[in-house]
C-alpha cells in the first residue's frame, strides 16, 4: 500500500518471481546493512585543526548504517566540535561556534538529495573556521544553479521517498525550503553568510564559524606568541582584534602583558592616544593592568594624570587580590610608598578585595612588609637629603674661610 501520492512504494515486485523486494530507499532508511546493496551510502567526516588540509594531523570517521543512523552520528560529532564560547564581558548571549539548525539542514539535504549512483561518499569536513558539506551529484535536472544559490529555486526531488520520510520525521524541509532555512538560520544567529559551490558532479555547502570564535582564535594565537616571546607578532594580532572591537577586554589585558614583558611601556600610551581609550571605559582589572604598565612611564605630565585617573577608578570597584597587589606595585614603582600603604589598608578595611583561594593570609602581611620597607627607605632618603641640605646651608652661612 502506498503511504502517500508523493512517496513511491518502498517495495517492488520482481517481474519473474513476483517476489516483493525492498526498494533502495527502504534499504537506506531501514536496512540492517544498507551498504551491502547501496555501496555509495557512506559518509566521511574529517576534522582538521587548521583552516586547510595541509595540517599534519587530522581525525577521520567513516559512517555507515541507515541514513538516520548516519545523521545521528554526524550530530554527535558536530556537538564535539561546536562548543559554546562564554564571554562575561559581553551582554550578548553566548553562541555556538556553528549554527546547529543550518548544519542539520545542510547534512540532511546532502543525505537525501545526493546521487546514490555516484560511488563517492558524502564528505563533511570540519576546519577551524568553517564546515564544508559535499554532496555527490550535480543539481537535479531543471534546477538553475543561480536560483539554487540564491535560495529561490523551485522544489525538485531526486530521491522522493527519502525526502518524504525526512519531512514526516521533521528532519528537513519538504518544499524546497532547505537552502532558505540554512540562510535564515545563519542570519538570525549572527553568523556570516553561508556559501554554495555547484560543480558538474558535486554540490558543496560552506558554513562559516561565528565571528566571535574567530576573535577567540586570534586571542589564543596572541597568547601563544607571548609564550614564545614573539612580542611583535603578539602585538600585531592584538591590534587586529582591537581594530574590530576596541573594547575587547582580553586583548587589552594581553597587550599590557606584551608591553610589560618587552619593556616598552610607552607603547601603551601611544595605543591609548591612537584609539582614544578612556580610563573610565575599562574594567577594574584592566584599569589596574594599564596603571601597572604606565607606572613605568615617567616625565610626562599627561601620562601622570591618566595614571592617576586609572588608580582612582580602580579602587572604587571590587578588586581581586592579585589586581590589588599589582596596583600597589604600580604605586610603589612611581615612588609613592606612603600612598601604597594607605591604599592597601583602606581597601582591606572596606572589605572590597576578593582573596585568592590559592593564597594565604601571610600574603597580605608580606605585601604590607614590602611597603613598610619602601616607606622606611623613603624616610631614610628624605632624612639624608635634609641633613645634607642643612650642612650645606650652615657652610654657606659661615662664609668662606671660616
Amino acid at each position: 500500500e502506498q503511504l502517500s501520492p508523493l512517496a513511491p512504494n518502498l517495495s517492488e515486485r520482481e517481474p519473474l518471481t513476483l517476489t516483493r523486494r525492498p526498494s533502495n530507499a527502504a534499504l537506506l532508511m531501514f536496512g540492517a546493512e544498507p551498504q551491502r546493496f547501496v555501496g555509495s551510502a557512506v559518509v566521511v567526516v574529517s576534522m582538521y585543526p587548521g583552516t586547510d588540509r595541509s595540517e599534519p594531523h587530522m581525525e577521520r570517521h567513516e559512517l555507515v548504517g541507515t541514513i538516520f543512523e548516519q545523521e545521528r552520528r554526524i550530530r554527535e560529532l558536530f556537538h564535539a566540535q561546536s562548543f559554546a564560547i562564554i564571554d562575561k564581558t559581553r551582554v550578548e548571549a553566548n553562541v555556538q561556534k556553528y549554527s546547529e539548525r543550518a548544519f542539520r539542514e545542510a547534512v540532511v539535504n546532502a543525505l537525501v538529495h545526493r546521487d546514490y549512483e555516484d560511488r563517492e561518499p558524502v564528505r563533511i569536513t570540519f576546519f577551524d573556521d568553517r564546515i564544508e558539506i559535499l554532496s555527490p551529484g550535480s543539481l537535479p535536472r531543471g534546477v538553475d544553479s543561480e536560483q539554487f544559490i540564491g535560495g529561490v529555486a523551485d522544489p525538485r526531488w531526486r530521491n522522493r521517498s527519502l525526502a518524504f520520510f525526512c519531512y514526516r520525521l521533521d528532519l528537513a524541509q519538504a518544499e524546497g525550503q532547505g537552502i532558505r532555512t540554512i540562510m535564515r538560520s545563519m542570519r538570525e544567529g549572527g553568523y556570516p553568510e553561508p556559501s554554495f559551490r555547484v560543480g558538474e558532479v558535486t554540490v558543496t555547502c560552506v558554513l562559516p564559524a561565528h565571528a566571535r570564535h574567530g576573535l577567540a582564535r586570534a586571542v589564543l594565537e596572541a597568547e601563544r606568541a607571548l609564550l614564545a616571546r614573539d612580542f611583535g607578532g603578539a602585538e600585531r594580532r592584538l591590534q587586529q582584534i582591537l581594530t574590530g572591537n576596541p573594547h575587547d577586554e582580553r586583548a587589552l589585558r594581553l597587550l599590557c602583558d606584551a608591553y610589560l614583558l618587552s619593556r616598552r611601556p610607552e607603547r601603551l600610551w601611544e595605543v591609548i592616544l591612537q584609539r582614544g581609550i578612556q580610563a573610565e571605559s575599562l574594567s577594574a582589572a584592566n584599569q589596574v593592568a594599564f596603571a601597572e604598565v604606565l607606572g613605568a612611564v615617567t616625565g610626562d605630565p599627561e601620562v601622570e594624570i591618566y595614571w592617576q585617573r586609572l588608580v582612582d577608578r580602580a579602587i572604587r570597584g571590587h578588586l581581586q587580590w592579585a589586581d590589588l597587589r599589582r596596583l600597589v606595585t604600580s604605586i610603589l614603582a612611581r615612588g609613592l610608598p606612603a600612598r601604597a600603604l594607605q591604599l592597601l589598608d583602606r581597601m582591606l578595611a572596606k572589605g572590597t578585595v576578593a582573596q585568592d583561594p590559592t593564597g594565604s593570609p601571610g600574603d597580605v602581611a608580606l605585601l604590607r612588609g614590602q611597603i613598610l620597607v619602601a616607606v622606611a627607605r623613603r624616610c631614610e632618603e628624605t632624612a639624608k637629603t635634609s641633613a645634607e641640605s642643612e650642612i650645606g646651608r650652615r657652610a654657606r652661612d659661615r662664609g668662606p674661610g671660616t
